[in-house]
């Protein structure tokens, strides 16, 4: 195995590509497996995060097969391991990759290989595939993992894989987002895979991420983390409160309305005047004139289900 370059990437859980569906990670997947299969590995191994977990990782990375080591971001921070690297970090490295998901790691070999001079079949294929989705230039995905939305911004270059290629930033805006990491610097160049994730501030709205680059811009819009609560349509009440205290009971208030506080401050007057006791037939409807509720009762703090009184 030839060596791999050093790189650090941003990756993030990824099924779906700009709200579509991405056909090309179901291929990603197959060829990880595959290639675990090889003599080499003895099918030992399903997906890459068994791999980087296992002891085969750590003899390979001693063995300089990855080259400089490899590095993964973790919550933002890189975390990687070299031929240097003592048990200690293999430890921790295994550790920390066991909060990655097998996507995220497969999109991590994949661009590790299509940075490195090894001949990977399946990496060649994957990103054909993605060029024939996506195009050249940015593309991106957004998804909510736990209470944060995560970013992946991809970038195709149109030629061969060189630093002139790759875009360098030149501004970049976070809106409706707190607790955030990943955020690329000014003048950094981005690489085949950034991830930016943030906290939303309002949950209601998405967050938006907007990148200005020498290559041109990207708007990355994530849906909004829960919809608006809407705000409830007043039930039309009819209530009719009586006099117990007459046979037969005499009714005091006949009204309908959707204002019961109108209602219940007549029905505290009534009461307070007469120093009587009364009772109440509440019949409750929705916007189209469907009853959705009903009952009788001398409380006017409890009201049958389905009736919509707000402020009550």
């Amino acid at each position: 195995m030839k060596p791999f370059v050093l790189y650090v990437i941003g990756i993030s859980i990824a099924t779906t590509l700009c709200g579509q569906s991405n056909p090309c990670l179901e291929g990603l997947k197959d060829g990880v497996r595959d290639y675990f299969q090889q003599a080499s590995y003895s099918s030992k191994y399903s997906n890459v995060k068994e791999y980087f977990k296992s002891k085969d990782f750590k003899e390979d990375v001693k063995n300089s097969k990855w080259g400089g080591g490899i590095v993964v971001p973790v919550e933002g921070v890189p975390l990687g391991v070299n031929a240097n690297s003592s048990d200690e970090d293999f430890r921790k490295f295994s550790q920390e990759v066991e909060k990655l998901s097998s996507a995220e790691l497969n999109e991590i070999f994949a661009a590790s290989a299509r940075r490195s001079t090894l001949n990977v079949p399946f990496v060649t294929k994957y990103y054909d595939c993605v060029i024939r989705i996506l195009g050249h230039g940015f593309s991106y995905t957004s998804e909510m993992i736990g209470k944060r939305v995560h970013f992946i911004v991809r970038y195709q270059p149109m030629s061969a894989l060189s630093a002139d290629e790759m875009p360098t930033v030149t501004d970049v805006l976070l809106s409706n987002a707190k607790n955030a990491w990943g955020i690329p610097q000014k003048n950094a160049k981005l690489d085949l895979l950034t991830l930016v994730s943030a906290e939303p501030v309002n949950r209601e709205q998405p967050v938006e991420l907007q990148l200005q680059t020498n290559k041109g811009p990207l708007v990355a819009v994530s849906a909004a983390v829960q919809k608006p609560t809407p705000t409830p349509v007043p039930s039309t009440v009819k209530l009719k409160i009586y006099r117990l205290s007459t046979d037969p009971p005499k009714p005091l208030i006949d009204i309908t309305g959707s204002d019961i506080s109108v209602a219940r401050k007549m029905t505290e007057v009534e009461a307070g005047q007469d120093n009587i006791n009364y009772s109440f037939q509440i019949q409750c409807y929705d916007e189209t004139g469907r009853l959705v509720g009903a009952g009788g009762q001398n409380d006017d703090s409890k009201w049958p289900a389905g009736c919509v009184i707000p402020g009550r």
